[in-house]
């Protein structure tokens, strides 16, 4: 009797895609992923040591070069997982695997030669410092981020080493491996969301600036760290200055020299960091976080000049540069002073707005019977002894007197007198014999006391004059360095120092204002009210000086030189911002090289006027003079005619 075979069930047939690729292939394609990897390392090791890690990103935000790699990588990231997950769900088992393979071991690269090294830096060093600022955005998320991706890549790993190896531990022959893959892909995913929040959190949420303009108090001179700069990028201190940098910003930064001599190491917000300069050179630093060397980025430069050179020294209240040749016609008119009198007083500047005093005076009589002559300001907060006076044999008088204490002489003093003191005198207060005097009429002197001493225009009460300079010379420079620029060939910091230039000329009230170069930050150096504002401001009080019924000819005269020198400022400061504009918008570095240099003549003759009739004067007149005419010619407006004294 014979036997029927048994019939067994046949096989299941694999499908053609799921029969795994020869040996060979699958050595190539190992060692492919493997080279594929190693030029990857390669890259971002070269990328930091030439220091293009840190220069500047290519999708204009606050972000580097390295991290705006990393950022695109990570959305490359994402795309493959998901093409990853389409080819496991269509049955191409081996493509998957060597899909999910190469995308895990690269994001190995990201996470261990970019993510870690800026975590480490930028988070942890802060929170081991101050673990209270994990409740900042800044930090939190970025936390959050790294711990998800962290747990996703170790599960990823375990997976990548569950399907190309036979695993020799049975506890980890897991048999819900699927589940765990679909868990993983959905950690995947969720890591890359948080990517991309930090990435906005940290480098593109804008935030207006808000440096203190720099000031220097008892020898430090102080520079905020603010929306990601360094405020102000340039300064000059004098020999045996303190300069102390203060962390404005809820990110963490640095004062790290280009040389490597000075570090700070992490400064986070409300932390600061100081530095006695006893040596004269440049010194030039950056943010280890957010610039690089060679002035890249978030980067400074510190001129250390002589002791003798205080005036290059920035101060709370700053006086002018000296005005290069041609110049503006020296001193007030004299002829526009009443005939009685023999000469002048005008204020200067020397430490401070309005901190000096010159006396200038002919056919003066000196004393000759062992008396001396003794000089006072007078006024609500006078008498004032300013000491005393000497007269040469011709009876000429060129007395300068500079405020010990910087003071602003022009606030609380209206008036002046000569006295004559008896031989001997040791009483403090005045005689009561004048041989000199002069002083500014009360309703012309209040009009433009806004000018010379505070007005509410300026957020901080300043008088208008201080930050209508400190915005022309900004824009200055700001002008000059997009011609830098333009010659480095970098066009976004050509449309980066154009943004500073329109909203230095606007202010927060123009139509213009904002953050034009799309980098994610309104950059404004200023205190916001724009130069234009500023220089309006000044028309209006030298209008009310020419109104004011009781304002002398020479007041008049010195009011509409600087309303006139005002309306330059803003005829010219108007096309400045119209050739900024264009220049934020080139397309290339050829157009932008000519309105760059156009812009820089332009802001130049902003600051300094021009000799529009060649006559070797820049005059206070439509056409000629700029902001250091009418900031002088301002000064003029409460020069005071010395008169005598009649008995």
């Amino acid at each position: 009797m014979s036997t029927q075979p048994v019939p067994t069930a046949p096989r299941e047939q694999r499908k053609p895609e799921d029969v795994p690729p020869p040996r060979a292939v699958r050595i190539v394609v190992g060692l492919f992923i493997a080279a594929l990897i190693v030029v990857a390392i390669a890259a971002i090791v070269l990328a930091r040591n030439q220091g293009v890690a840190n220069a500047n990103g290519f999708y204009g935000t606050r972000a580097k070069f390295l991290s705006d790699v990393n950022i695109t990588l990570e959305i490359l990231l994402f795309i493959g997982l998901s093409v990853g997950f389409f080819l496991a769900h269509t049955g191409r088992i081996s493509a998957h695997q060597y899909n999910q393979t190469f995308w895990t071991l690269f994001n190995i690269v990201l996470i261990e030669f970019i993510m870690v090294v800026s975590f480490s830096q930028q988070v942890l060093a802060v929170l081991q410092q101050s673990p209270g600022s994990i409740t900042r955005p800044f930090h939190w998320l970025s936390t959050l981020h790294a711990t998800v991706g962290g747990l996703t890549e170790i599960s990823a790993v375990f997976l990548v080493i569950r399907m190309n190896f036979r695993l020799p531990w049975k506890f980890l022959r897991i048999k819900w491996w699927k589940t765990l893959m679909q868990i993983t892909l959905g950690g995947f995913y969720a890591a890359v969301v948080l990517g991309l929040s930090t990435y906005f959190v940290w480098y593109i949420v804008p935030t207006e600036a808000s440096g203190s303009p720099v000031a220097q108090v008892q020898g430090t001179t102080v520079i905020p760290m603010s929306n990601f700069a360094f405020v102000p990028f340039e300064i000059s201190v004098p020999l045996g200055t303190t300069v102390e940098w203060i962390n404005q910003d809820d990110a963490p930064h640095t004062v790290t020299y280009d040389n490597g001599s000075v570090d700070s190491k992490v400064l986070n917000k409300g932390e600061s960091f100081k530095v006695t300069y006893n040596q004269i050179g440049d010194f030039k630093y950056y943010c280890a976080f957010h610039g690089s060397p060679g002035t890249q980025g978030m980067s400074g430069i510190i001129h250390v000049v002589s002791a003798q050179q205080v005036a290059a020294a920035p101060t709370a209240e700053l006086p002018p540069t000296a005005t290069p040749a041609p110049t503006p016609a020296p001193g007030p008119l004299v002829s526009s002073l009443p005939p009685t009198t023999v000469g002048f007083l005008e204020f200067r500047d020397n430490r401070a707005l309005n901190d000096e005093l010159l006396l200038v005076a002919s056919g003066v009589a000196a004393p000759t019977d062992g008396s001396t002559l003794a000089f006072w300001l007078n006024g609500p907060n006078g008498p004032k002894s300013l000491g005393p006076l000497q007269v040469d044999a011709n009876g000429n008088v060129n007395h300068s007197f500079i405020d010990p204490l910087a003071s602003n002489l022009v606030d609380g003093f209206d008036s002046f007198f000569v006295s004559i003191e008896p031989p001997g005198d040791t009483d403090p207060a005045p005689s009561g014999k004048r041989l000199l005097e002069g002083y500014v009429p009360p309703v012309a002197r209040s009009a433009v006391l806004p000018v010379l001493v505070g007005s509410p225009v300026s957020p901080d009460g300043k008088a208008l004059i201080v930050p209508f300079r400190f915005d022309a010379e900004d824009i200055v420079r700001h002008a000059g360095s997009s011609v830098d620029a333009v010659n480095s060939g970098d066009l976004r910091s050509v449309t980066r120092h154009a943004e500073h230039v329109v909203n230095l000329i606007e202010g927060k009230s123009g139509p213009n204002y904002g953050d034009l170069d799309k980098n994610g930050t309104v950059f404004d150096p200023s205190d916001g009210v724009g130069m234009l504002a500023y220089a309006r401001a000044i028309q209006d009080q030298a209008g009310a000086v020419l109104a004011a019924a009781d304002a002398t000819d020479s007041m008049k005269t010195h009011a509409r030189h600087t309303f006139d020198s005002a309306q330059n400022v803003i005829d010219w400061g108007t096309q400045a911002d119209e050739l900024a504009l264009k220049l934020n918008s080139a397309k290339d570095l050829g157009e932008a090289r000519t309105i760059a240099e156009q812009l820089e003549k332009l802001t130049i003759q902003i600051r300094d006027g021009v000799d529009a009739n060649g006559n070797g004067i820049i005059e206070p007149v439509k056409g000629e003079g700029g902001m250091r005419t009418a900031y002088l010619h301002a000064q003029y407006i409460v020069a005071m005619g010395v008169v005598p004294v009649q008995e």
